[in-house]
């Protein structure tokens, strides 16, 4: 037996069935295809793979607040190709407990047929689930959820075994051909004392984004200012003052009296003070005629008196 064992025969023998043992646990896949589950996000950034966008939750590898699991998520990939179709699948690594994972995976739910233009806004469970969303209930400690993205082949037909528990991601890969089809992935962690983590940041913008919507912006403060200055009007005349005159608000208000006049046609005599001279004033009767008999009559009286005289003497 060791004479077996030691020969070279032997030994390409072993080297040859630990070869055909690092495949199988890849997925029928060579070897850094997958992901393993302790490095799962390293593996996509390593990759320079697109990670996954969960719809309010951290970035991957984050705590998620569990009762904020219990509706599936709105999962968004903005590199995903319009016209292709893509088949998403969540599990979790460690089920029930992460220091004893016997029933690793447990498959949490597949959604098949993606069609690319909808992953760019985000999709959720539907009537196109192959598996139903089941959500997290981690017995214990802090479970690890994780989700691969593939892009289906043409004429896809998934096959599959509908078990939860031990679910078998290397098989499911092997059996339908995905092995050189996985595009992006992301995971995060939560439990009864996970707590929320901070949400990511907004990617940077690229360069030529940014330089659209400087000229965008440009064009409107060019438009703002033409239209503000249509309204107003030239701020200068070739030769006069920087503003209009200013237009009064009121007109003048028209005077009570005339200017050289009193304000009403009626006579009204001056006021006298006793040191000034008392004018003395037309002695006008109004009854002429009565006047005029009374001096008549005064005439005739006189000179019948003379002639009585006359005739006396």
């Amino acid at each position: 037996m060791a004479r077996l064992l030691s020969s070279p025969c032997t030994s390409l023998l072993l080297l040859i069935i630990a070869s055909v043992s690092v495949i199988d646990v890849a997925g029928g896949c060579e070897s850094g295809k997958l992901p393993s589950v302790g490095q799962f996000c390293k593996f996509f950034i390593d990759k320079s793979l697109e990670i996954l966008s969960l719809n309010g939750y951290p970035g991957c590898g984050g705590k998620r607040f569990l009762h904020k699991t219990a509706q599936a998520p709105t999962v968004i990939f903005e590199e995903a190709e319009d016209d292709s179709k893509y088949i998403l699948v969540m599990v979790d690594p460690d089920a029930p407990d992460p220091s004893n994972p016997v029933y690793q995976y447990w498959l949490h739910w597949i959604r098949k047929n993606i069609m690319g233009h909808d992953l760019k806004k985000g999709v959720t469970s539907d009537n196109n689930d192959l598996v139903e969303f089941n959500p997290p209930t981690p017995p214990s400690g802090l479970h690890r959820y994780q989700f691969l993205l593939f892009k289906e082949p043409s004429n896809f037909t998934p096959n599959f075994n509908d078990r939860r528990e031990r679910w078998s991601v290397s098989d499911f890969v092997k059996i339908n051909s995905l092995c050189e089809n996985l595009v992006s992935g992301y995971e995060f962690v939560t439990g009864y004392e996970a707590s929320d983590d901070p949400l990511p940041k907004p990617k940077p913008k690229t360069e030529a984004v940014t330089q659209k919507q400087d000229a965008f912006t440009q064009k409107s403060d060019a438009a703002v200012k033409k239209q503000t200055k249509k309204l107003n009007g030239p701020t200068q005349r070739p030769d006069g003052p920087t503003q209009r005159p200013a237009v009064p608000t009121q007109r003048p208000a028209v005077p009570t009296q005339k200017p050289n006049g009193p304000t009403t046609r009626s006579i009204v005599p001056p006021v006298l003070t006793e040191f000034d001279p008392q004018p003395t004033l037309p002695n006008v009767d109004p009854n002429g005629s009565a006047t005029c008999s009374a001096s008549l009559l005064i005439i005739f009286s006189s000179a019948f008196n003379v002639l009585m005289i006359f005739k006396i003497y």
